[in-house]
Formats: C-alpha cells, structure tokens, sequence
C-alpha cells in the first residue's frame, strides 16, 4: 500500500511542480513588467509554494501560536536551517503574512522562466564562490530590507544531509544583519529531508515539523568586527533549539510506535 502511495504521489508532485512552477513564474514576469510593488506577485508565490506543498504530499506541525506573535508590520530576518528544496515552499506557506525576499545561490537565477520568475519577484541572488561580488549581493540584501521587506536566509549556505546536526553557519548573513540592526527570527525544521532528499526529484509523503522561535535583537549589540561572535552565538543557540526538535520528533514517534 505504501509502495502505490509512494507512486501516485510522485505522478502528482512532478508534473505539478513544472506545471505550477512555469504558470506562476509567467504570470509573475508578465506582472512585474508592469509593476514590481503589485501584490500579485506574492500572492501568485504564496499559491505556488502551497502547491508544491500538496503536492509533495507533506503533512506541516508547526508552533502557530509562536508564530502569531510576531509583528506583522515589521521587517525581520528570518535564518532557518536548511534539508531540502521544500524547505523554501514550506516557509513561504508558513509565513504568509511577511512573504520574505529569500537569498539564494546565483546559479538558481539562471533557470529559464523559473530563474527569471524569482528576479521578478525580487529574489536575491548570491554569488558563493565570489566573496567579493557576494558582499554586493548582500547590499542589495540591506537595500531590500530597507524597502520594507522581510528576508529569509539559510546561513549553513547549502542543504544538510546530516540531521543529527547543522552545518557550520556562513558568515555573511550576521554582517548583513549587523548593517541593518534588525531582529533574527530563528526557524528550526525536521523531515524535509526525509520527503525529499538532496540529490532525489522523488517526494516520499510524510510530516514536517517546523518551529519558529523567538525574535533575537542580538545584531544591535555586536560591530562588524564582532561578526564571528554573532555568528557563533547563533549557531549555538539554532543548534541547541534543533536538537530540542529532534529529541521532541523521535520521542513522539517512540510513543506512536509503542
């Protein structure tokens, strides 16, 4: 029964991510052309991300509660661990009232229609390889943020296929939240991995557990020179709460299985 699950679920989630991922990025260039502040754009993006959310076939936990505390009227930087492709569509679900610019590699952007729809949108692409260039890419990071905009990074900078722990963070995401003082929104998230894995275009249905902590307005109390400290201190305290992630996961499935 899982194998013919496992089956039909994947004779959606193909065809629907080039499907909905061609259909939206059109409409979101053709939308653009005529006015990048139209709020079109992101309720197109939200409609994708909750498409390809189905048709994964993922179940979402996450702390609803937490989540609606944060202000709606204000710019943070949303940091989140990072397992899959999914992840990005499963945040964008999640956080529907902020629709955060994300920052992504720069190869990304040169995925005909699908690359051309995330400049529309204002998508921020990084350069990884080039320190130099990617330092300009997070200026326009800083100039998006003062735009009003939310941005959502991934500081271990590439997808994990290890989930006893995360990645060492990069460091350019805490000198752009150093620039702009803003508060960091920690994001912690299980299972993408599982669903769907670095490497595979397969989805394996399953659930998704994703918490959002509390805000950190550690970037007012450190300099530039001090980014190392910021990053450190983050990673230790995304580490810790990740962890408290994955033991609440595994007891929880402990007790489902007795």
């Amino acid at each position: 029964m899982d194998k013919i699950k496992y089956v039909l679920q994947n004779l959606i989630f193909i065809p629907g991510v080039v499907l909905s991922t061609i259909i939206c990025a059109l409409l979101v260039i053709v939308i653009a052309f005529f006015g990048r502040r139209s709020p079109l754009l992101k309720k197109i993006e939200y409609i994708w991300a909750k498409i390809i959310v189905w048709a994964a076939g993922v179940e979402i936990e996450n702390n609803q509660d937490q989540l609606s505390k944060l202000d709606q009227n204000k710019c943070y930087i949303f940091i989140s661990n990072h397992f899959s492709h999914l992840d990005i569509p499963i945040i964008v679900t999640i956080l529907k009232g902020f629709s955060p610019r994300f920052v992504a590699k720069e190869s990304l952007f040169k995925i005909p229609i699908f690359g051309w729809g995330m400049k529309a949108v204002g998508h921020i692409p990084i350069h990884r390889k080039n320190k130099r260039q990617a330092l300009r890419d997070l200026n326009k990071a800083v100039e998006t943020l003062k735009k009003g905009e939310s941005v959502l990074i991934f500081p271990e900078g590439t997808r994990n296929t290890n989930e006893d722990r995360l990645l060492d963070f990069q460091v350019g995401p805490f000198i752009l939240a150093i620039k702009l003082g803003l508060e960091m929104v920690p994001i912690t998230i299980y299972g993408t991995n599982r669903c769907l894995p670095k490497g595979s275009i397969f989805t394996k249905p399953s659930k998704v557990y994703v918490r959002v902590h509390n805000p950190l307005d550690w970037p007012k109390k450190y300099t530039i020179k001090q980014r190392e400290d910021l990053k450190n201190t983050t990673q230790d305290h995304m580490q810790k709460k990740y962890l408290e992630l994955l033991k609440w996961v595994k007891e929880k499935k402990s007790l489902y299985i007795q």
